[in-house]
């Protein structure tokens, strides 16, 4: 058996490194208290861009989490991959409005969308 073990056409590689996710309990604070994120944002390239967004919503879709809220960038609701938050801070300044409301104008939109894209 030992020329089996020592035979080097079998390999054993480890699994790659889960990416460090977003410190979730930051976003369920900032979502009670209804105050705005700084966040640095990578996409799937890379890039990083930085944001403040007004996190409204956790979810998870496949094994991914998920932070839906407002983007003062891009002045739309957006959903954000956890795993590609790269650095997040909380600010003093809360976001407009309920949070409740924001959450049913957002699964509006999503509803909306869903419909457009089936036609």
């Amino acid at each position: 058996m030992r020329d089996k073990v020592d035979d080097k056409s079998f390999h054993v590689s480890r699994r790659a490194p889960k990416a460090v996710a977003v410190d979730i309990q930051t976003v369920r604070q900032a979502m009670r208290e209804q105050r705005k994120l700084r966040v640095v944002y990578r996409d799937p390239k890379g890039a990083e861009t930085e944001r403040v967004i007004w996190p409204i919503m956790l979810g998870f879709f496949e094994a991914r989490r998920i932070v839906a809220g407002w983007c003062e960038l891009r002045k739309d609701f957006r959903s954000f991959r956890a795993d590609r938050i790269a650095r997040i801070k909380p600010l003093k300044e809360r976001y407009p409005g309920r949070r409740r409301d924001l959450v049913k104008q957002w699964r509006t939109q999503v509803a909306e969308q869903s419909a457009a894209e089936s036609r």
